[in-house]
């Protein structure tokens, strides 16, 4: 016990000045050593939460920008590239230690950029759809073209993102503000061809769009247009047949033309996504007017005409009584079409 007592004092109380400064040398630089390891401990701490952080924010921007990505795409070589750059993130976040804080501050650089990289993708995405909402708002009467091929473009290009079905939506709504409008007072063959227009473009072929109900109540109203135009004169002509046919002669009777652009709506109605009854009414509306219109031509030219009388032959009145009589019976067909329709 004296022996151990002995060399404790010897360890601690210094035996001259030279020993006590030595002692405290070595004091000093454990302490150092000891706070030293507490800082670096405290650095690499940190440095690998920062790296876990920015590692945690990658997975849901790159599953977004998956959405707008496609082979043989800028976007889709940015999205391989942040898929790489998160590999190597993770790489070096799983090789960090106590030992090497490096391995953990190149994986927060890594997964930053992989951010940065996806990000990229959705802000193009972004400028492109703002882009097309840009040219919807300047348009005007006439100049729907432009913002909805920029918004189909869009939605072609970038069909699985969050914005796709609004840029569908958004270019509807471009053509019913522009050009659908009751207030611009458009003829209904001028909705139609826009609508025909915007129907010809659609990007969604089996999916109805507003504008089909638009441009059926448009069809709607030449049909009715037209089959009351020549309901109207179908029994005024059948009179003057019948006076023609046994008295000789009666008063002139208004055969001027019976047509509201039934011809062009007929040629519209593939684009338009109409059911076969509204292309039956038209062929037969259409029809109608072919015979109204073989009907006018005989009447302007009598076989002779006086300073007090017009005559025409018998063939001529049996010409214009059969024409009447199947533009009477396409009438029967298209009041029940219309009443269906």
């Amino acid at each position: 016990m004296k022996r151990v007592a002995a060399l404790f004092r010897r360890v601690i109380v210094p035996s001259s000045w030279g020993g006590l400064i030595l002692r405290l040398l070595v004091v000093v630089v454990l302490v150092a050593v000891i706070v030293g390891s507490i800082d670096w401990n405290a650095s690499v701490d940190h440095a690998r939460k920062r790296a876990s952080e920015a590692i945690a924010q990658v997975p849901a921007a790159m599953d977004e920008a998956r959405l707008a990505a496609s082979e043989n795409t800028w976007e889709g070589d940015q999205l391989a590239k942040a898929q790489a750059a998160l590999i190597e993130a993770n790489a070096s976040y799983d090789s960090g230690s106590f030992f090497n804080r490096g391995s953990y501050e190149r994986a927060r650089t890594d997964a930053e950029h992989s951010l940065a990289l996806s990000v990229s993708v959705l802000k193009r995405v972004s400028d492109s759809f703002a882009a097309a909402e840009a040219l919807a708002q300047s348009a005007q009467s006439g100049g729907y073209k432009r913002p909805i091929d920029a918004f189909f473009a869009f939605y072609k290009r970038y069909p699985r993102t969050m914005e796709a079905q609004d840029a569908l939506d958004e270019a509807e709504s471009t053509l019913f503000t522009t050009e659908l409008n009751s207030e611009n007072n458009y003829s209904a063959i001028d909705q139609l061809a826009a609508i025909a227009y915007f129907e010809t473009h659609y990007p969604l072929a089996d999916v109805p769009s507003k504008t089909a109900a638009k441009a059926r109540d448009a069809l709607l109203e030449i049909a009715r247009a037209q089959y009351s135009g020549l309901k109207s004169v179908t029994a005024e002509v059948r009179s003057w047949v019948h006076a023609m046919l046994y008295k000789g002669r009666t008063a002139a009777i208004d055969m001027s033309a019976q047509d509201w652009d039934v011809s062009t709506a007929l040629k519209l109605v593939p684009a338009l996504r109409q059911p076969p009854a509204m292309l039956r009414l038209l062929s037969l509306l259409k029809g109608s007017v072919a015979c109204w219109k073989r009907m006018q031509t005989t009447y302007e030219h009598p076989s002779s005409t006086t300073s007090t009388t017009t005559s025409y032959s018998s063939h001529q009145i049996s010409s214009i009584d059969s024409l009447i009589n199947k533009i009477a019976a396409n009438l029967s067909q298209e009041k029940t079409l219309l009443a269906k329709l």
